[in-house]
């Protein structure tokens, strides 16, 4: 990764960790290591666990394309989801055409796309983060 997109993939993860603590989630951004880390974000409040990866979306650009999952990521979501049983967990995307709104893109959702054959998702078509922060904390049991 360039030294311009580090300092704004950076610049995006604070901003979304920021964002969680905002809403009452204590937030972690992980550490970068060689290889790269599982995800960006660890957040939880009570029994609500997210991990989360950030990604920046320029202005221009209307879809996210699956290329830019890293394979250490779909795994590591993989054992989250099959061995720890996280089930609040994918890329939160923060798109430069509206930057007041965060997007939320479900692991979950990735996997059933893929076998689908699609290879991208319209922005316009993910539910706002925040909407679906509110949603899983009214479901916790």
């Amino acid at each position: 990764m360039g030294n311009v997109q580090n300092i704004v993939g950076n610049s995006t993860e604070n901003f979304i960790a920021n964002f969680l603590r905002e809403n009452g989630y204590w937030a972690y951004i992980l550490p970068k290591k060689v290889g790269g880390q599982p995800f960006d974000i660890i957040a939880c409040r009570c029994d609500d666990i997210w991990f989360v990866d950030a990604k920046h979306l320029e202005e221009e650009k209307a879809s996210f394309s699956f290329e830019r999952i890293e394979p250490n990521q779909k795994t590591s979501m993989s054992y989250a989801q099959n061995f720890a049983h996280i089930t609040n967990m994918g890329f939160v995307i923060y798109w430069e055409r509206t930057p007041e709104k965060l997007y939320f893109l479900p692991y979950d959702r990735v996997l059933k796309s893929e076998k689908e054959g699609k290879k991208s998702v319209k922005i316009e078509d993910l539910n706002e983060f925040k909407a679906v922060l509110e949603y899983a904390s009214d479901n916790i049991e």
